[in-house]
This record gives C-alpha cells, structure tokens and sequence, in this order.
C-alpha cells in the first residue's frame, strides 16, 4: 500500500482530513456543513454513509457490474474517497484552507 494510499484509509477512518467538519474546529469562518447537501456537518462518516448527494456514488462503486463485490473493504473507501466529486470538496476545501491562512498551508 502506497502512503498516498494509507494516508486517505487514515483520514477516512478517524474524520481528520480536508472535511468541513474537522477545519471548522480550527477556522471559525469554515462553516462545518456539507457543501454537497448542506444538511448536515461534512465529516468522513458522513460522506462514506450519508450524504444524499453522494448517494449514487456508492452504489456505484458498490455495485457488481464496477467489480464492487470483489473489492477488498479498504480499496472500496480508497475508491469512494478519490472518487472525482469527493476529491474535487476536499480540493476546495484546502484551498480555502490555504487563502485564510497563506502563512499555514494544510499538511
């Protein structure tokens, strides 16, 4: 497993990564909703299990025709968690991260 790799499994399993949710503990002018169906906080439970917007998401990933029942559990949140949409709000999320504090860049 790569480090890339192991770093995403990490973040997903404990929430601490580039999720609304966590920056806003840090950042009071994140807010901590879910920029996809601002419903609820943006954490990585919320995501994986939740989150309406990424319903069809993972199901997809999920399903039999995208080899989803042969997947090992681990490859299947590695998958969900690069799928385009979650990296594009983690993507955004960082860089906002970067433009409210140029002088603290996320890690």
């Amino acid at each position: 497993m790569s480090t890339k790799e192991l770093t995403t499994l990490t973040q997903a399993a404990t929430g601490h990564g580039l999720f609304a949710g966590h920056l806003s503990r840090w950042r009071e002018s994140l807010l901590p909703t879910c920029k996809l169906c601002r419903e609820t906080e943006e954490t990585s439970l919320h995501l994986w299990g939740e989150c309406p917007a990424l319903g069809l998401e993972r199901t997809q990933l999920s399903s039999v025709g995208t080899g989803g029942r042969n997947k090992t559990p681990h490859r299947l949140i590695l998958d969900f968690f690069e799928h385009e949409k979650v990296r594009g709000l983690m993507n955004v999320n960082s860089e906002w991260l970067k433009e409210s504090d140029p002088n603290n860049p996320p890690t």
